[in-house]
Parts: C-alpha cells; structure tokens; sequence
C-alpha cells in the first residue's frame, strides 16, 4: 500500500519508477508467465529450466543398450537405442511416455 492506496492504484509511470536499480541507472522489469502445469506465476526460466535429459547404458552379450530419458515439466519419455555388435545392426525406438 501506497498512502493508504493499494499498488494497483499507481500509475504505469509510478510503477516504472520503483522499477529504476540507481546503480546501473536502467529500468529492471522481469517477464512472467504462467505455469500450464502448476497455475503458477513464474520466470519463463523457471518453467523452461525444468526440463531434464539422462542417458543410461547396459550390455548383454553382443548388444548394448542405452536408454535415453527426458523429463518435461511433469512429463517424463523414454527412447531405447540397442546396438548389436555381431551384426552392427541399431534398433531405435520412437518416444514413449513413462
């Protein structure tokens, strides 16, 4: 509250004013958006930052097998790749979801 006002009563101009870093004398304003997942209010960096991608391997015999995994937001897939080396044969699959 602003002199018994709440924020929203300012003007743009106001608003832009308390925005001023004196330090560096430029005005700072942040974008945000909102989260389709959590309904949330938040840095695009923050719902974009979320994603993750890991790579696990394992061998059986002639076939080596690496299993590829990304998570989005809440949502996690799943890739397989499998390299035989007898016959130097690689099956791909496509994305799944976990």
């Amino acid at each position: 509250m602003r002199q018994g006002k709440p924020i929203t009563y300012q003007s743009t101009q106001e608003l832009q004013n308390q925005s001023f870093d004196r330090d560096y004398q430029l005005n700072v304003v942040e974008s945000m958006t909102v989260n389709p997942v959590t309904g949330n209010i938040e840095r695009p960096v923050a719902i974009q930052g979320n994603a993750s991608l890991s790579i696990s391997e394992s061998v059986d015999g002639t076939v080596t097998t690496k299993m590829i995994t990304k998570t989005i937001g809440t949502d996690t897939y799943t890739k397989t790749v499998a390299i035989d080396s007898s016959d130097n044969s690689v099956t791909v699959s496509t994305w799944s979801t976990v």
